[in-house]
């Protein structure tokens, strides 16, 4: 089968404890997932596919005076790479040949048609017109396909091309028996493919969606009594949040959260920083009710300020 490509030329957060022996940093590397995970040689790990790809298409795209912002790796069928992420590699296989062509960094999948193919992509579809287009994907799909026949399409940003072309192997790479396949473990293929960098999706006018949700309807009188009684203070460091430059910044919290029954009411809510009032919501955090003090992580953090809470039983 013959797919097609894309196109383009080559502090971590920390917790104070008031204690001393109680300070913690968490550090996470970034980490880009994408199928099967390789390591590139700027020390990143990565999931990648390796896809059949039109010389056709590729040389159509290649031959455009200005690159896309984004092209159209169409497909015969709507089979999609189930594994892969947003800015991951999707390397260009040349159909009928052992080699690379280059790479494009992945978008998304959808389920689309040729016209709206053409439509949205015209030149970066990989053909002249329509159709051209219409031919090259009854060629690739053996049966005859029209307008509105039902296809795949990988969106790509950053076509890039290798010059010249990367034997499969040179970077440890077997022949394709299937239209893509995700790149092994260990592969050096990605070690051809630049580093992702904060530009590699082109900007796009964000997109609507309709959402439909249940909450909770909130106690608006009790949360507006406890933000009043502390005046922008966290109960816990006693301080207004930014030294108190934006006004009452703080955040009402349930101790006990409202979806496992809590109540919504004063004698359950405090007065927190933006800060601590996530760290309450983090997994590692508990509330000793007896002690009226957060434990995170084993070191306990009391209340500089409390005007309204009573110890009791956790």
């Amino acid at each position: 089968m013959v797919p097609h490509a894309g196109h383009g030329s080559v502090s971590a957060p920390a917790d104070r404890n008031r204690h001393a022996d109680c300070l913690h940093y968490l550090e996470r590397p970034l980490t880009f997932l994408l199928g099967g995970k390789s390591s590139t040689a700027s020390g990143y790990e990565m999931t990648s596919v390796y896809a059949s790809t039109s010389p056709t298409w590729f040389a159509s795209l290649r031959a455009l005076s200005i690159t896309p912002t984004e092209v159209a790796f169409w497909r015969p069928s709507d089979v999609q790479a189930q594994r892969i992420s947003a800015g991951e590699p999707w390397l260009f296989k040349e159909w009928g040949a052992p080699q690379l062509l280059g790479y494009g960094r992945y978008v998304e999948y959808e389920t689309t048609t040729p016209s709206a193919i053409w439509e949205r992509f015209g030149l970066a579809s990989g053909a002249g017109s329509l159709a051209d287009l219409v031919a090259d994907i009854t060629a690739a799909r053996r049966k005859t396909t029209f307008g509105d026949t039902s296809i795949g399409n990988v969106v790509l940003s950053n076509f890039t091309t290798f010059d010249p072309p990367v034997p499969l192997t040179a970077v440890g790479l077997n022949n394709l028996p299937v239209p893509f396949r995700y790149v092994p473990e260990g592969s050096q293929a990605l070690a051809l493919v630049s580093p992702p960098s904060l530009d590699w999706a082109p900007p796009l006018p964000a997109r609507r969606k309709e959402l439909r949700s249940e909450v909770f309807a909130r106690n608006t009188g009790h949360v507006a009594h406890v933000r009043k009684m502390y005046g922008g203070l966290c109960q816990v460091t006693g301080e207004p949040v930014l030294g108190g430059i934006g006004g009452n910044l703080t955040q009402i919290h349930h101790i006990d959260f409202l979806y496992q029954g809590g109540a919504d009411h004063h004698s359950n809510m405090m007065s927190l920083s933006p800060d601590w009032h996530a760290l309450a919501h983090a997994p590692s955090t508990k509330f000793d009710w007896a002690k009226l003090e957060f434990v995170v992580d084993g070191c306990r953090y009391g209340l500089r300020l409390n005007r309204h809470l009573e110890p009791r039983a956790s």
